[in-house]
């Protein structure tokens, strides 16, 4: 079944089921294909993806009333367009909701194409248990909604992936489970990629009235082929691990954090502008796959105008790059166990005092 540009399936009450299992999430859709047309479900109605690996395409999907998106067979979703050009939209609305098992959702990841994720709803989302990846040309809105991610985490990047996170809460749970990658909230990763020269990976977080944790992760903004920027005007973010690291530009990556409001704290060891390859588990060992260890070019800066910055830990600013701290004005503060200054720090400045 094809739904072309000005087609649409609407879908009210009882389920609508789509069904043919692929072999993996790289082929073409299965028996159902929307293709710039529209899938709106409303009222108590459910739309149910029987497929193993999905790849969602261009048009149009709206969830309202209590509208349910379920899956009933474990698998991945790439919702991302397959030709330069296209679109496509997602959002969950009203009390709508995701159940069964959502495991990895990967938006995005095609040149030239845009994929939008909204999700404003108060109703019950399951589970991303492997990842919730925001890859190249998409946009993910969080403006209400409780949304939990496990395993590998929350990954914002490719070629300028981007998170507004202006409402509800997130959770991510995931931890580093071996040295393949990096996991926890990523910002702008460009370690274990195909193109190996310059910064062309980049990604954002602009955080608003959202609380996000992350209990068992890095939380790492701007690593390897990469520029990472984080723009905090509310809202909170906790870096709960005390065994994984805070990276702001590592690896040779440009990396930002800009705090006006809100607050943002970080149980373990930070690092802005490159960090040591044996600060993290078990020295080398865990240095994920692809990291580029040999480049000393990173830059990175925590700039805060308002709200507070925390570190629990020890706080090292030029261990393998360019570390900057600034603070513009008086509001705000900013706290740390111990402030290290290594011969590459591009610069502190202050308009308060920094503790």
């Amino acid at each position: 079944m094809s739904v072309r540009e000005c087609g649409e399936v609407a879908v009210s009450g009882g389920t609508f089921q789509t069904l043919g299992i692929r072999p993996n999430y790289s082929a073409t859709d299965g028996a159902f294909r929307l293709y710039g047309g529209k899938v709106s479900v409303s009222g108590t109605g459910t739309f149910d993806r029987a497929n193993l690996y999905t790849p969602i395409r261009a048009g149009e999907y709206v969830f309202t009333d209590e509208a349910v998106w379920s899956k009933s067979v474990s698998g991945n979703y790439v919702l991302c367009p397959a030709t330069e050009g296209e679109k496509l939209t997602m959002a969950f609305l009203d009390h709508s909701r995701i159940k069964g098992d959502s495991n990895g959702w990967t938006l995005g990841g095609t040149a030239g194409t845009e994929s939008v994720l909204t999700i404003d709803s108060d109703g019950e989302f399951a589970v991303f248990n492997y990842t919730l990846s925001i890859e190249s040309g998409a946009t993910f809105n969080l403006l209400q909604g409780d949304i939990a991610v496990g395993q590998r985490g929350f990954d914002v990047g490719g070629f300028g992936g981007v998170a507004n996170l202006a409402g509800g809460s997130l959770s991510v749970t995931g931890g580093w489970s071996d040295n393949n990658k990096a996991m926890g909230v990523l910002v702008g990763y460009g370690a274990k990629t195909s193109v190996r020269e310059g910064r062309p990976y980049n990604g954002l977080v602009n955080l608003g009235d959202c609380a996000v944790t992350n209990s068992d992760g890095s939380t790492l903004v701007g690593t390897g082929y990469a520029t990472g920027t984080w723009v905090q005007v509310g809202g909170s973010y906790q870096h709960q691990s005390t065994s994984r690291i805070l990276g702001i530009g590592v690896a040779g990556a440009v990396g930002s954090v800009t705090i006006s409001n809100g607050s943002f704290s970080v149980a373990n060891t930070g690092y802005i502008g490159g960090a040591f390859t044996n600060s993290f588990p078990n020295g080398n060992t865990y240095v994920p796959k692809g990291w580029p260890i040999d480049r000393h070019d990173a830059e990175g800066t925590l700039t805060f105008v308002g709200g507070t910055f925390t570190a629990a830990k020890d706080l090292i600013l030029g261990a393998d790059g360019h570390g900057t701290i600034e603070r513009v004005g008086a509001d705000g503060s900013f706290t740390a166990k111990n402030l290290i200054l290594s011969n590459a720090v591009a610069g502190v400045t202050a308009g308060g005092t920094l503790k």
